[in-house]
């Protein structure tokens, strides 16, 4: 194995001789929250492995940590965020899930514990969804008073459809691995943490030994998803300034960093 790309403290990417990259989340003190530092270093590393794309066919993006594939993103960031600077982190955070999404490589999120938010729309950034079966998966933006910011309305609508978008996240609750494979958010759901990478791992060498024909076949899906449901920075940029200083916005967000949120919703 090569230690090709050591990046930052909080995200690591290895290469493997077969064209297999594993980009690793490992900011255990924050749950693998995707504050403004973290998707600084998933942008540089992301733009890194496109200069390398003649040796990765596959990449696998996933967790340190079995508890946690990321919580989402940074709330005491987005608490603090005015209009402007909202709109400039939806715009920021979108271009980098879709510089993922439209990679010249295969990839893999290789999913445990939570993956809600922000990491749910980085999983969906992906092309395949892979999980163990206490994972758990949503978009609560809503409980917090804003919506997705980095994709989740299109990406999740192209995924589950778009009456079954509007359950996850008009409710913003939370999901079983059983529903998420069930809805077809998830792939293929794994007893646990070791059968999770034993099955991520023999699917990486199954596309990446098919990777000509599976790279052209990526392009024509990614081109009638977009038909479908298009891609819009706007969008992004849009939700994540339209709900930034609102009223219901700072409350919600300050009633979770105090840990009380649920003496503030109706359940």
């Amino acid at each position: 194995m090569e230690r090709g790309l050591k990046g930052l403290s909080k995200i690591q990417v290895d290469i493997q001789g077969d064209g297999i990259a594993i980009l690793t989340l490992n900011y255990p003190e924050k749950r693998n929250v995707l504050s403004s530092f973290i998707m600084k270093e998933l942008n540089d590393q992301i733009k890194r492995l496109y200069t390398m794309k003649e040796k990765v066919k596959v990449l696998i993006i996933r967790s340190e940590y079995p508890a946690f594939f990321s919580s989402g993103g940074d709330i005491k960031e987005w608490h603090s965020y005015s209009k402007s600077e909202a709109y400039d982190e939806g715009t920021s955070g979108s271009k980098i899930f879709s510089q993922i999404e439209n990679s010249p490589f295969i990839t893999i999120a290789s999913i445990s514990g939570t993956c809600l938010g922000g990491g749910s729309e980085l999983a969906l950034s992906c092309d395949l969804r892979i999980c163990t079966e206490d994972a758990v998966f949503g978009q609560p933006e809503v409980i917090l008073g804003n919506g997705p910011s980095w994709g989740g309305y299109y990406r999740l609508a192209r995924t589950i459809g778009v009456s079954k978008a509007k359950e996850w996240i008009l409710l913003g609750e939370n999901y079983s691995a059983k529903q998420a494979e069930q809805c077809g958010y998830v792939h293929k759901v794994t007893r646990d943490t070791k059968e999770l990478q034993k099955t991520t791992h023999r699917i990486a060498r199954q596309l990446a030994s098919n990777f000509q024909a599976a790279k052209v076949s990526k392009l024509i899906l990614n081109q009638i998803e977009e038909e479908m449901v298009p891609t819009n920075v706007m969008v992004d940029a849009l939700s994540a300034s339209i709900f930034a200083e609102t009223e219901l916005s700072i409350t919600r967000k300050k009633a979770f960093l105090d840990k009380r949120l649920n003496e503030v919703i109706v359940t």
